[in-house]
């Protein structure tokens, strides 16, 4: 496949089964690479002792007139094999304690906001896609205190197959507000990520051993890099003639061609599959 093969710490990947009620042959692995642990987070700014586990925290407090912006970001990288399957990069952010509180008196005016946003960028910087949350937003005399876990997502979009590179995935928490006159304001947010991941949806290793098979893999070292197919143990990694006659089972152990009862190297099932 001319792919570069590059071990990747601190992913995981999980491969599920997606089958179609309209035909239950028709099947669909679907891939996703997750950070295991927050080990690798890096943060800008940084700011020691409050960023630790995939935590961000913001504020902005002011009265009279003013603007405020406070942001706090937090980003990793994934290591996965391009393909011509798109792919879904996923956060869940959990809002530990946050307030959006606006005071106006007489003829001032104020405003608290805050939100969360998502991006995802290739190897070189260039932005594949983003997701932008309004986390709440409090005017004039509001108040909000949102405590819930909020999920964010965009599309990557599809790349030419190619060799491995890092995705970097950032989450952004911002805190803003705008005081004019006999007013005040304040927007807080402590959050912890729960989770960031790259998703793709692919094909089965069926006739696939050895390549690919959209954004999942179907070779030898799809093991060590954690981006296998959900089948291809069962596929690929077995002494079986069912994928095909003429050459070497996928797991290369035993043969299928006309050659193998002379070399005394068949599968076990080269009678009933092949002849």
């Amino acid at each position: 496949m001319g792919t570069l093969k590059t071990a990747s710490l601190g992913a995981v990947v999980c491969v599920g089964l997606i089958v179609s009620l309209a035909d239950a042959r028709a099947q669909s692995a679907c891939e996703t690479v997750t950070k295991s642990d927050f080990h690798n987070w890096t943060y800008v700014p940084s700011r020691p002792g409050s960023l630790e586990n995939g935590q961000l925290s913001v504020l902005a407090d002011d009265i009279i007139a003013d603007e405020e912006h406070d942001r706090d970001t937090a980003s990793t990288q994934i290591l996965t094999r391009r393909s011509d399957e798109s792919l879904t990069a996923r956060a869940q952010v959990d809002l530990i304690d946050s307030l959006a509180d606006a005071d106006a008196w007489l003829f001032g005016y104020a405003e608290a906001g805050l939100e969360l946003l998502l991006e995802a960028r290739d190897s070189s910087g260039a932005l594949l896609c983003s997701d932008r949350e309004e986390v709440y937003i409090a005017r004039w005399n509001e108040v909000g205190t949102p405590s819930d876990t909020r999920s964010l997502f965009c599309d990557l979009p599809p790349r030419s197959a190619g060799d491995s590179e890092f995705i970097t995935l950032s989450v952004e928490a911002h805190a803003w507000i705008v005081v004019g006159g006999a007013a005040g304001a304040t927007a807080r947010m402590n959050a912890q990520i729960l989770n960031i991941s790259l998703e793709g949806c692919s094909g089965t290793c069926s006739g696939s051993c050895g390549g690919s098979a959209g954004s999942c893999f179907c070779d030898a070292a799809c093991s060590a890099l954690g981006d296998c197919c959900a089948d291809y143990a069962p596929i690929c990694e077995t002494d079986s003639c069912w994928e095909g006659c003429g050459g070497a089972a996928p797991s290369g152990a035993c043969w299928c061609d006309d050659l193998c009862a002379s070399y005394g190297d068949c599968c076990s099932d080269f009678a009933d599959s092949c002849e």
